[in-house]
């Protein structure tokens, strides 16, 4: 299974540029041999597009509503010839995407115990920022074309999203599971889970309320009474309490009570 969606990361490319990169020119015409008119003489320039349309030997119908793009297939009838010099750059770009994001697929799957053809994930807010570092630390550029894709773009803010969706295997069905996390306050890796629909409940939801993490969780597509299970990793004790991660699963419990606290090391260990 590829990435899920690279969360956070947007491709931008670079659009061509319409007028003078729409169409080529053609060249002025030269100057006409013979004496020089004794008349008064206007000079005119003409934009790209207009010396386009001046250049046809002969009538041409066009879609006024189209544009030259619009009417490519019309010019290039009339002779006219539509450049794209962008397209070899963005050709390049766009490979060199697809050569990052397989390889960051490989290391993020290997990093967090993911089979990369089965499984995927995907990355949203702090966690883009935590995947980045965990790429330049395993040499990975991030492409230019990318450059303006981080923390910031993905939502900015102290919470991060690390998306797993768990595919089939070993007669087990797949499933998803959501990990919520306060980069701010890196989660713990060895306190206990609490099921939220369980006794404890509403004693972790109290420490939820109006927090960052209380309102990732709201927006998590969970509640007390639906199909997906939540579960919070807690630290400290009595007044001293805190919930430092928070696990959204839809039909994978038992992955995330087996591995929560291998997860929730390895996030600890990639936030430093």
């Amino acid at each position: 299974m590829s990435i899920v969606g690279v969360g956070g990361y947007t491709v931008h490319n670079q659009p061509a540029a319409r007028n003078a990169g729409d169409a080529k020119a053609p060249a002025s015409p030269a100057a006409p041999s013979g004496p020089a008119s004794t008349g008064p003489v206007d000079t005119v320039d003409l934009s790209p597009t207009a010396a386009v349309f001046a250049n046809f030997s002969g009538p041409v119908k066009l879609n006024l509503d189209g544009g030259i793009r619009g009417n490519a297939g019309l010019l290039a009838a009339a002779g006219v010839k539509m450049e794209r010099p962008a397209v070899a750059e963005e050709s390049a770009a766009r490979k060199e995407i697809t050569d990052y994001a397989g390889k960051l697929n490989a290391l993020v799957s290997e990093t967090f115990g993911l089979t990369a053809e089965q499984d995927g994930w995907g990355a949203g807010g702090a966690a883009v920022a935590m995947i980045d570092k965990l790429a330049e630390k395993n040499g990975l550029a991030k492409p230019k074309a990318m450059a303006g894709d981080g923390a910031a773009g993905a939502g900015g803010g102290s919470v991060g999203t690390l998306d797993i969706a768990l595919g089939a295997k070993d007669g087990e069905a797949g499933g998803s599971v959501r990990i919520l996390f306060d980069a701010n306050a890196k989660p713990a890796a060895n306190g206990p889970l609490l099921d939220l629909s369980g006794a404890d409940g509403q004693g972790v939801l109290s420490m939820l309320k109006d927090s960052a993490l209380g309102k990732a969780l709201e927006q998590s597509g969970w509640s007390p009474n639906g199909t997906k299970k939540a579960f919070a990793a807690t630290s400290g004790d009595g007044a001293d309490a805190r919930v430092s991660a928070l696990f959204v699963t839809d039909g994978k419990d038992g992955y995330v009570k087996d591995n929560a606290n291998t997860l929730l090391g390895t996030i600890r260990g990639l936030l430093g």
